[in-house]
């Protein structure tokens, strides 16, 4: 289901606007820039299934700004989130 905002009031405002109209478990947000490869929603459903706190995030590929028909995997990192809300790539899930 698609909810239109009657005027223009922003990308986080939207999303905020957006839940309060859902009555669904699960919400994704897909940026208007982002492309989804196939079968990419299933694995972020099986791991948010596991907890009712759970977040996923995909992981993020490389498409080439000017051949955006070239596609490449990104590398296997992981990140996260500090306590004052930064974002932060640590490394990958070999390192963990």
């Amino acid at each position: 289901k698609v909810y239109r905002n009657p005027e223009r009031v922003g990308l986080i405002r939207s999303k905020v606007v957006g839940t309060q109209h859902t009555t669904a478990p699960v919400i994704v947000f897909l940026e208007p820039h982002c492309l989804a490869n196939r079968d990419w929603l299933q694995p972020l459903l099986a791991h948010i299934m596991t907890s009712h706190k759970a977040v996923a995030v995909p992981t993020i590929d490389l498409i080439p700004e000017n051949d955006t028909d070239k596609y490449g995997y990104g590398p296997l990192d992981y990140g996260g989130l500090q306590w004052d809300l930064s974002f932060h790539w640590p490394g990958s899930p070999k390192n963990r």
